[in-house]
């Protein structure tokens, strides 16, 4: 049986491919992109065990009828029409009142709650649900905002939005549960198992594919805008969902042509999120020890090279802005391989290792035409990880992997 929402993603890109204007019609990246989400999609129901499908001539009549949609804003009546709006009641319920004890993260513009509802009238299905402080009138541009987005996006690396809850007292929006947190979790919180090389290279790539998705799947391109450890979740099977799109932007049906991100001006692209990428790939390689970073940026005020280090940037580093700004200045002075987190030594192929900072240099390029597409960045960080598990499978002794390479970066910071 076909899953529905395959059905859907299928039917929309088969669709668009039989537009009569060929400027309409989506490109071959995007198509295939569409059709590998509609597999994705396929497989996840086929394993939850979703075996009701759907009726096809539901569709037929209406998917290849349908009027030239309009470019003005969307209702908040269509909204509600794509998105589940659930009763107040029902999220108090689900969050004993919203106890405090159910707070599982804070933010700028809200409260993050850990939920649960009934499912089938019986198990409990846990939810996370974010409510905003009404006095913000930015938490609540950032809510709409995130609606409208989510509730017409779906990937298997985006966080999935069940519902929201809307009047003038209350905005809630309600997601997928995340049980092991964020990467920023996993990098920086204490009593944490530090992740293995491989598991940090494939949560790298699942990133990657949700940037892909946002950049060249949907039917209009969407910079994130907001990409850093706290926005990438991890599901059960520690497969990162990217959330945060509150700040998110939606750009031309095309990216050709577009110039790309400068902080100057105000300009933001595809090419914003690359660099920010560039950023994650830094911070899940380099350790997080406040000492050794200490110990360099002290090194560094020493010789007079230094002028930004303070003295208090030791418990300043908790801050994972301050972390990504001292990494980023250190990477210029010392070789890269000096800054690997401990856990990781030896566990890096050499081959391997050469593909990622490859990858990790060219996105934090200074000029944004010269960064690579997340598309390439993706192919690139899948051969990396072949040539990570092609050493491992032939490197069957118990020494560990030696890196020789001297890698010290050459960019400025935007």
């Amino acid at each position: 049986m076909i899953a529905p929402a395959c059905w859907e993603v299928f039917l929309d890109i088969t669709e668009r491919c039989l537009k009569f204007d060929p400027n309409e019609r989506p490109a071959m990246g995007e198509v295939e992109v569409q059709l590998e989400l509609a597999m994705s999609l396929q497989e996840e129901a086929d394993n939850r065990n979703i075996g009701d499908g759907i009726m096809l001539h539901t569709y037929i009549g209406s998917c290849f009828s349908k009027q030239k949609s309009s470019s003005k804003k969307q209702s908040p009546g269509v909204i509600q029409e794509l998105c589940h709006r659930f009763s107040l009641a029902d999220l108090r319920k689900s969050t004993n009142n919203f106890d405090e004890n159910r707070i599982i993260g804070r933010g700028g513009f809200g409260d993050v709650y850990k939920g649960y509802l009934k499912r089938d009238g019986a198990s409990d299905y846990t939810i996370a649900l974010k409510r905003m402080y009404r006095k913000s009138r930015q938490g609540i541009t950032e809510f709409k905002n995130e609606v409208e987005l989510l509730c017409q996006l779906r990937h298997p690396n985006l966080v999935s939005l069940i519902g929201f809850y809307d009047d003038e007292n209350e905005s809630i929006i309600v997601y997928e549960y995340m049980p092991n947190g964020s990467l920023h979790d996993h990098l920086y919180g204490k009593n944490m198992k530090p992740l293995s090389w491989k598991k940090r290279l494939e949560i790298c790539i699942g990133v990657a594919r949700g940037l892909h998705y946002l950049h060249t799947g949907a039917k209009r391109t969407i910079f994130h805008q907001n990409l850093c450890p706290n926005n990438i979740l991890l599901d059960t099977n520690m497969v990162p969902k990217l959330s945060g799109f509150g700040l998110s932007l939606l750009g031309p049906r095309s990216i050709a042509g577009i110039s790309g991100y400068n902080v100057k001006n105000n300009t933001f692209s595809v090419a914003y999120d690359v660099y920010s990428f560039g950023v994650i790939l830094l911070l899940v390689i380099c350790t997080k020890d406040k000492q050794v970073i200490f110990d360099k940026i002290d090194k560094m005020r020493n010789n007079q090279d230094f002028g930004r280090a303070q003295s208090g940037v030791l418990e300043e580093f908790s801050d994972v802005n301050q972390v990504s700004m001292d990494i980023y200045d250190l990477v210029q002075r010392f070789p890269l391989e000096e800054m690997i987190d401990p856990t990781l030594v030896g566990k890096i192929a050499p081959a391997c290792w050469e593909e990622v900072i490859d990858v990790a240099e060219r996105c934090l390029k200074q000029e944004p035409n010269e960064r690579p597409t997340i598309g390439e960045v993706e192919m690139e960080l899948e051969h990396a990880l072949e040539l990570q598990e092609e050493a491992d499978h032939a490197y069957k002794t118990s020494d560990d992997y030696i890196l020789v390479s001297t890698t010290i970066f050459n960019f400025e910071l935007e």
